[in-house]
């Protein structure tokens, strides 16, 4: 069966992601809140070695399946097919990175290498978790932003290009500030280094800018299509913003809790932003899909009603 085939069963896709979030945020509080109660962590391990990696793993394939969905609505040569090729494989390195950072390099009995006892494992754990990292993360993020950037060009021409608010220059400015400081604590600690900062090094002090540049391209994006009143689709870009936003937020949770800024154990909430930003990564072409679905309903009903004839009017007063 073709990809266009099956639009029409996963229709009401977006509620299903948004039933699977808040099901699994509510077991996660469940058993954060009686960690911090008991202090008994047995069950929070079994949640981050088992329905951690269940959950990412799932919503990226999600996300990168749905990608490519989107990406065959369009017909070729059509400059948003190209756009969601892009997507899509930004989507293929989140996915490749999330089943080897959550998946492979965790110690649970859902990884074969774990399960099995493969020798190699151990010594091999650790560049299972870099270069998953590099995929979902850089990688991932400059490949997105390409694809994003080409929206931006296809709008410019048609002239639908909106002006950003209040609101978005808030959000720019927060992540921006965030990602100026990170850099100037890099640079002073780089003067204080002896060593050579290595291509992993590299490679996570662009994560920051990268996602200043996305949230950036997915705001403007969204705000042209709110001023033109659409749904499904603004929603689309609206879950890019949110899951950026919500990517650089967990950023600031990681980096706020290495330097202590945020004491423990109140810092522990931070993990659990992941969990939101991946949902609305899976999210974004859903309602991308369900825009194409709802649009194609409405032009059948238009069409079926053109080919029904208007009865005449009979009767005598």
């Amino acid at each position: 069966m073709g990809i266009r085939k099956t639009l029409p069963r996963i229709k009401s896709l977006s509620n299903i992601l948004l039933l699977a979030t808040i099901i699994h945020l509510s077991v996660a509080t469940l058993i954060h809140v009686a960690w911090l109660v008991t202090g008994n962590a047995a069950w929070l391990h079994y949640f981050f070695a088992y329905q951690d990696p269940v959950f990412l793993v799932s919503f990226s394939m999600v996300g990168f399946s749905l990608s490519l969905v989107a990406c065959h609505q369009f017909s070729r040569g059509q400059s948003l097919r190209m756009a969601w090729m892009l997507i899509s494989l930004a989507a293929a390195c989140h996915m490749l990175g999330t089943m080897l950072s959550h998946l492979f390099a965790t110690d649970s009995y859902f990884n074969p290498l774990y399960a099995f006892k493969f020798g190699f494992y151990t010594s091999a754990k650790p560049y299972l978790l870099l270069l998953g990292q590099a995929l979902a993360g850089p990688l991932n993020m400059a490949i997105l932003a390409c694809g994003l950037l080409l929206v931006l060009q296809l709008y410019r021409g048609l002239g639908l290009l909106g002006k950003l608010k209040g609101l978005d220059w808030g959000m720019l400015g927060l992540v921006s500030a965030y990602s100026v400081f990170v850099a100037y604590t890099v640079i002073r600690s780089r003067v204080d280094a002896s060593g050579v900062a290595g291509i992993v090094d590299y490679l996570n002090w662009s994560g920051d800018p990268l996602l200043c540049l996305l949230l950036f391209e997915s705001i403007w994006i969204r705000r042209s299509l709110v001023d033109m009143g659409w749904g499904f689709v603004s929603k689309c870009w609206g879950s890019f913003v949110a899951a950026i936003f919500l990517t650089s937020m967990g950023s600031m949770g990681k980096w706020a809790t290495a330097y202590q800024y945020i004491p423990w154990p109140q810092s522990s909430v931070t993990w659990y932003v992941w969990y939101l930003a991946s949902a609305a990564f899976a999210l974004a072409p859903a309602f991308q899909v369900e825009a194409s679905i709802t649009a194609r309903a409405r032009l059948r009903s238009l069409l079926i009603e053109e080919e029904v004839p208007v009865p005449s009017t009979v009767g005598t007063t």
